[in-house]
């Protein structure tokens, strides 16, 4: 394992550096682009640990519970990555038929489950008669193409109805991303959907265009992985035995002493003459600076808008005004008798069963959603407990950011009440309540153009990387380090 001087173990402490590549941030990305990208590399991280919002939490006995993300979708090309770092035995996948439900008026329904038998009926009954109609008929007449950017709500309610927006579509805009339908760019987080609807003129309208847009992505030439070898059923979610940590983590291992912790950048400066750039640090022996050829940024969007702003105003601005809204992530244990059985997702013998619950922002209720945690992965609770991971705060409730631990637990408890669990149930066992303050990139109407800009005001060789560029997701952030570190041996060359 890579030790030394700085970074509570993490990589050595260096003196000042010519590198090919710098990259400023230790989370998936950075690592990940420090991983792939040609030529001489250095990671460096503020953060005394690699990971970035990684957080598996181990600490409280009987309990592996996550404070940050908790799960990645198995695609080939973050196996692979999974694989290169030595961690292919331990991956471990949810049982693809496991529900997840919306909570509606009182009840919880269904959703047809991606790996399972498809079963439409808890849709059926979650939408009303003119609304199910509303989306049969919207899925095949056709559809015209936007004039502009369009955001999710305007989409939807245009194609498909209203009712499944209110219903389905917020309620996952509000958990995954923490933001706002009526805000955000239906091109920018549902792009294969957006497609269809550039190409569902016509009979057949959505459905015609997303068989066609499935077809051409398909066809079209994409960056090939090497082979995991790794076997996982369509429709799971995924995990690491032990926790999503031990990613960043082996990565880091990887890397050795390429991986700096403990690594403030300060300044970015760049030279016209030489096209080098000159980046300063606050490390913990003192003030470092690195030159290097290409400096990829894979840090929050506030973080890039400060470190550029020497470099290019313009794009300073345009990062800066990404939001970014404070979301509270909060671990729960209940028993598992303290489950209403009337409740859809309880089972007989007490506590729940699926992947979790959405809740559409009309309903009343604070929490954005739970997670049912030891139902998706067995062992991370004793067994007669029942352990959840909530979501509270986003794009929808800003006001939730300056609430206390105790005040949100309180108030996730009572929602719990609520949807999940009998009048007298006991107070949940608190694990954990992780406030952060910097919560998910919203890709708002106009973040394309704006990205599009930044990089285009931006000198040549300073790449901009991670959650604010292609997606949030923990395998949108592999494939960004993916595109970071051709970009860079495209400047290299």
């Amino acid at each position: 394992a890579p030790g030394g001087k700085g970074g509570g173990g993490w990589g050595l402490a260096m003196s000042d550096k010519n590198v090919d590549c710098l990259i400023i941030g230790g989370g998936v990305t950075g690592l990940t682009v420090g991983f792939l990208a040609a030529g001489s590399v250095l990671v460096a991280d503020k953060s005394s640990a690699p990971g970035g919002v990684f957080e598996t939490r181990d600490d409280v006995e009987g309990y592996l519970f996550e404070d940050g993300p908790n799960t990645f979708q198995p695609t080939e090309s973050t196996l692979s990555l999974v694989k290169q770092v030595g961690l292919a035995s331990e991956v471990e996948c949810t049982d693809r038929s496991l529900s997840r439900y919306v909570y509606s008026g009182g009840e919880l329904y269904a959703l047809p489950s991606p790996g399972g038998a498809p079963d439409l009926s808890g849709l059926v009954n979650l939408l009303s008669p003119f609304g199910m109609a509303r989306v049969v008929f919207g899925a095949i007449l056709p559809v015209s193409a936007p004039s502009g950017d369009e955001t999710v709500k305007d989409f939807f309610s245009r194609t498909l109805g209203a009712d499944l927006l209110g219903k389905v579509v917020d309620p996952f805009i509000s958990t995954v991303y923490c933001g706002d339908p009526s805000k955000m760019s239906m091109r920018s987080v549902f792009p294969a959907i957006a497609k269809a609807g550039d190409m569902g003129d016509g009979f057949g309208g959505l459905l015609k265009g997303f068989i066609s847009s499935r077809k051409a992505a398909r066809e079209a030439p994409g960056p090939s992985f090497p082979e995991s070898g790794i076997k996982v059923k369509k429709g799971s979610s995924a995990s690491l035995k032990g926790g999503l940590k031990k990613l960043p983590e082996a990565i880091a291992r990887s890397l050795g002493d390429k991986y700096l912790a403990s690594w403030e950048a300060t300044s970015i400066k760049h030279s016209t003459d030489t096209a080098l750039f000159t980046t300063e640090f606050s490390t913990p022996e003192g003030p470092r600076a690195v030159t290097s050829k290409t400096v990829v940024l894979a840090v929050p969007p506030v973080a890039a808008a400060g470190l550029v702003g020497g470099l290019s105003p313009e794009a300073s601005s345009a990062l800066g005004e990404i939001n970014a809204p404070a979301v509270h992530s909060v671990s729960l244990a209940y028993p598992k008798t303290a489950f209403d059985e009337e409740v859809a997702c309880v089972e007989e013998q007490g506590g729940v069963k699926g992947f979790g619950v959405l809740v559409p922002r009309g309903e009343d209720i604070g929490t954005l959603g739970f997670q049912f945690i030891n139902s998706m992965f067995p062992d991370r609770a004793p067994g007669d407990e029942s352990l959840l991971l909530a979501y509270y705060g986003g794009a929808q409730n800003p006001e939730a950011a300056s609430l206390s631990a105790e005040e949100v637990t309180a108030r996730v408890h009572q929602d719990a009440l609520r949807m999940l669990l009998k009048k007298d149930a006991p107070q949940p066992k608190v694990l954990s309540v992780r406030t952060w303050r910097a919560g998910i990139p919203q890709y708002n109407v106009g973040h394309a153009a704006a990205m599009k800009a930044s990089r285009e005001a931006l000198p040549r060789g300073l790449v901009l990387g991670g959650s604010m560029t292609g997606g949030v997701s923990i395998g949108d952030c592999i494939l960004s380090a993916r595109a970071c570190a051709e970009e860079v041996e495209a400047v290299l060359r």
